[in-house]
């Protein structure tokens, strides 16, 4: 593989391990395909790609702390010294140490060909992914609930779609200039969502008209 505007540095995409927890890893899906966390490269990565680490961000620090017991594993592991700052949009970020797992992850989420999407995103997608979703930008709205897929490309939305109506059995379509996908019957996936909410997140889960 190549990443981004080093294409010489060819890097060899690793299998993920057969001990991935997968119920955590579909949720975290979630917030990897949105802005809710993404894959770092650590201090000094143009000497070792290998130091990535997993960063996580809300402007809620309530919620942040939530997410970050959530996670808390020997791959992810947020105790110990971690960065912990607001970025300009005042979201407040927070770091994992580096691991191997991230790494791993890393090579997948960058793998060359890949917009946003890796190509296991099918294989964990499920009712977790779409929750962990939906608590970063998703909210009941009039007769569907809506998710936002901006950073999508095409074939991506359709994949989504289709994972929604075959995995969890929900249609959808795509709103508001192809960014918004709008799921079908709110209020039966309300409450497959509800269990998975954090309570700083619920108002998401509510009827706007």
């Amino acid at each position: 593989m190549s990443y981004g505007q080093y294409p010489g540095k060819l890097l060899e995409v690793k299998p993920l391990p057969n001990d991935l927890n997968y119920d955590i890893y579909s949720s975290l899906i979630g917030l990897l395909a949105t802005n809710g966390a993404s894959l770092q490269l650590g201090y000094m990565w143009f000497w070792d790609y290998s130091t990535v680490y997993l960063r996580l961000s809300h402007p809620n620090p309530v919620f942040l702390t939530w997410l970050v017991n959530y996670f808390q594993s020997p791959g992810f592991n947020f105790q110990g010294k971690y960065s912990n700052k607001v970025s300009s949009s005042n979201s407040i970020q927070v770091g994992s140490l580096p691991s191997i797992l991230c790494y791993i992850l890393w090579l997948h989420w960058n793998e060359q060909g890949v917009n946003v999407f890796p190509l296991h995103f099918a294989h964990y997608f499920s009712i977790r992914t779409l929750a962990f979703w939906a608590m970063r930008n998703g909210q009941w709205t009039g007769n569907s609930f809506l998710i936002h897929v901006g950073g999508l490309n095409d074939s991506e939305k359709a994949e989504l779609m289709s994972l929604i109506k075959n995995k969890l059995g929900f249609d959808s379509r795509l709103t508001m200039k192809m960014s918004k996908l709008a799921i079908s019957n709110p209020s039966a996936l309300v409450e497959q969502l509800k269990p998975f909410f954090h309570s700083s997140q619920m108002h998401r889960l509510e009827k706007r008209s």
